[in-house]
């Protein structure tokens, strides 16, 4: 029986060892690495971290084993190195090896920031598996969710999200998260966040809103998902100045015509007395006009004389 039962526990043995292997993604390119030269420096090693090369870093850690928790230039980590680039295999080696997964470079950004500036998902899933932190901010005030919304990481932005972070959050300037996505055109991203609740005319002090900024670089298909989800055509900031003049001052004619159709007032003055038509001829000063500055012009001229 003895000879028996120990053919039996080697089989368990086996398939538990592949099955651990299975579900750890790193053992299993630890597995089939190829052989490699340690990095000739820590210089070097943060450069291979930063390109994502596997067997590069694997040979250095065992070379330099503190070279894992090491600071460079601007106090950057090579586990910085490795979220920035988007090397999730790399991120969990470094881990792996006592990386440390919540240091701060000389800005204050964490590995997971980094991630998140590219939408790296699966960099971000393995620090978030090692218990990163989704919610951490910059010594600029920026958080994850600003770095996803101003690029349209949808997907990102849903993984941060599901791991804490404060999709409500805003930066040291009182900015959210839906005026990034809204200034930059992001119509899915703007999406999601109206429907995680954010505002969209948010109390910010007296400054531009996510459709001020939206009219400012025409993107006119975020400015219709904010006016559907309510945002005043005609809001002012504290100098008076509504989404029309900000459309018309910076020459976006799609803007303007979306907005004078949706009944944004031409003739609104700002506190200086200054029209939305006002605004698009400053831009004119030497006469020399474009075309949509042309048309925004007759456009403006003829609802203010109506």
């Amino acid at each position: 029986m003895k000879p028996v039962l120990s053919l039996i526990f080697g089989a368990i043995f086996l398939v538990c060892a592949c099955s651990k292997g299975a579900d750890d993604p790193l053992a299993t390119a630890l597995a089939d690495l190829p052989e490699a030269e340690a990095p000739a420096d820590q210089a070097a090693f943060f450069q291979a971290a930063g390109e994502g090369q596997l067997p590069e870093v694997h040979a250095g850690l065992k070379a330099n084993a503190d070279w894992a928790t090491a600071t460079g230039e601007g106090d950057m980590t090579a586990l910085h190195f490795a979220a920035r680039g988007g090397h999730a295999m790399v991120v969990r080696l470094l881990l792996s090896e006592g990386a440390a997964i919540e240091a701060r470079n000389r800005v204050g950004w964490t590995p997971a920031l980094f991630a998140a500036r590219d939408g790296h998902l699966e960099a971000a899933r393995a620090l978030f598996e090692a218990g990163a932190d989704a919610n951490a901010g910059a010594i600029q005030g920026a958080h994850a969710i600003h770095l996803l919304a101003r690029k349209g990481f949808v997907e990102a932005a849903k993984l941060y999200a599901a791991h804490g972070a404060d999709v409500q959050a805003l930066d040291d300037g009182g900015t959210s998260a839906l005026f990034f996505a809204a200034t930059n055109g992001h119509v899915e991203m703007t999406k999601w966040l109206l429907e995680q609740g954010l505002s969209p005319t948010p109390d910010s002090g007296g400054g531009s809103t996510p459709l001020h900024g939206a009219a400012f670089d025409g993107h006119v298909s975020t400015m219709k998902l904010l006016i559907e989800a309510g945002a005043s055509v005609d809001l002012k900031t504290e100098d008076g100045l509504t989404p029309l003049h900000y459309a018309a001052g910076n020459t976006q004619l799609a803007a303007v015509t979306y907005l004078l159709e949706q009944g944004a007032d031409p003739k609104a003055e700002d506190e200086y007395g200054t029209t939305p038509l006002s605004s698009a001829l400053e831009g004119d000063k030497k006469g020399e006009r474009s075309a949509d500055l042309t048309a925004i012009v007759a456009l403006l001229e003829s609802k203010m004389d109506g």
